[in-house]
């Protein structure tokens, strides 16, 4: 596990490989195959929390306070292991999740995307959305939308107060139909695919891929800093865009 502050890197050594990171207001858990680690704030150290093995998280995520859950197939628990929600059990391989307005929006390989209320799933949402069927990776949070990643089929615009959505695919401009992150600016989408980083904007598309200067061709991730500088991190490089070009 790696965390920058600059001008300095903090390394923290783990037996095994760490596949899921969510920052907390308290730290950072990384979840790998065998357990969870945590790193607590402004320590240098990083935790293996004790849970039965049977009862390993698929992932971490936060609410909007912060506060952490852990997610398994058929339940959210708390890191106190007490249990919020028991999922049904058609709702099985969950991949994602996100709170927005009091609510967690939960992504499945095989289920699509539910949603849950007060502890309690509200599944004739996920049946009016129509996303059943559709394999979802990773959940972006919007000003008014939620935004759904795929691996194959580009991302979903998530509209959740009509419980509908948009498809953006190569036929938009996406460089790949596999995308990894996005990042909403005003009208602006920023997203992050195997072909390299792609701006929506006004119903045009700018893309910028190993010719423009990502040499780590699949783009990651795309964030801004505190200083309001935006970033790509690739399969090799962190990038910096800088006007409209992008730099390693």
């Amino acid at each position: 596990i790696q965390l920058w502050k600059q001008p300095y890197a903090s390394v923290f050594d783990v037996p095994e490989k760490i596949f899921r990171l969510r920052i907390t207001p308290q730290g950072v858990y990384g979840t790998s195959t065998t357990g969870v680690y945590f790193v607590p704030r402004a320590q240098h150290e990083a935790i293996k929390l004790q849970i039965p093995a049977d009862k390993l998280p698929s992932f971490v995520f936060t609410d909007e306070n912060g506060q952490p859950s852990f997610v398994e197939n058929y339940g959210l628990y708390s890191p106190g292991r007490q249990k919020l929600t028991t999922l049904p059990r058609s709702f099985t391989d969950p991949s994602d999740a996100l709170v927005k307005n009091g609510y967690t929006y939960l992504t499945s390989y095989s289920f699509g995307i539910n949603r849950i209320y007060k502890g309690k799933p509200d599944t004739t949402w996920g049946h009016k959305l129509g996303l059943q069927s559709s394999t979802l990776e990773r959940l972006k949070p919007g000003r008014e939308k939620i935004y759904a990643t795929t691996l194959s089929k580009g991302f979903y615009a998530i509209d959740i107060k009509k419980a509908a959505y948009q498809l953006f695919d190569r036929s938009k401009g996406l460089l790949s139909n596999s995308v990894y992150d996005v990042l909403e600016e005003g009208d602006t989408l920023w997203v992050a695919t195997l072909g390299g980083i792609t701006r929506l904007q006004g119903g045009r598309a700018a893309s910028w891929s190993t010719a423009e200067g990502s040499r780590g061709k699949r783009a990651l991730l795309v964030f801004r800093d505190r200083q309001q500088r935006l970033f790509v991190v690739s399969e090799t490089y962190l990038h910096l865009f800088q006007g409209d070009k992008l730099f390693a």
